[in-house]
């Protein structure tokens, strides 16, 4: 992925938005992270219940540029823009994720919210 990927998503796709990472966090319950970047540089940060698309925590903040949420994103998901997964393209979900090997708290998930985000309840 690269940022005129993320340009043409956030201002031609169909929903104005790009999800840039999904991934399971292996919490009891089982809870799944999703990082979606909308137009005017807007990013929720989503934590669910795994199959679910409705609820959990949501967390939102709005960058003064693209590139600076590219820097901010790619420091928080350890990943640089390059590797980035286009979810909103493929498709993808994660896989069962009682198979997932990696233990993550939902308290760990959200410590590690890069600060300026809001809890927010508003929804889209």
């Amino acid at each position: 992925m690269d940022i005129d990927e993320i340009q043409r998503y956030v201002s031609l796709g169909r929903n104005k938005a790009v999800c840039v990472d999904l991934k399971v966090i292996n919490h009891n319950p089982v809870m799944v992270r999703s990082v979606t970047i909308y137009k005017d540089n807007i990013v929720w940060i989503r934590i669910r219940s795994y199959g679910y698309d409705e609820g959990g925590q949501n967390f939102k903040k709005q960058y003064d540029t693209l590139t600076n949420l590219v820097i901010e994103l790619e420091e928080y998901l350890d990943t640089p823009i390059a590797e980035w997964h286009n979810s909103t393209k493929s498709g993808y979900y994660p896989g069962n994720p009682l198979q997932d090997d990696s233990k993550q708290t939902l308290a760990d998930t959200i410590r590690r919210i890069p600060e300026g985000y809001i809890n927010s309840k508003e929804s889209l």
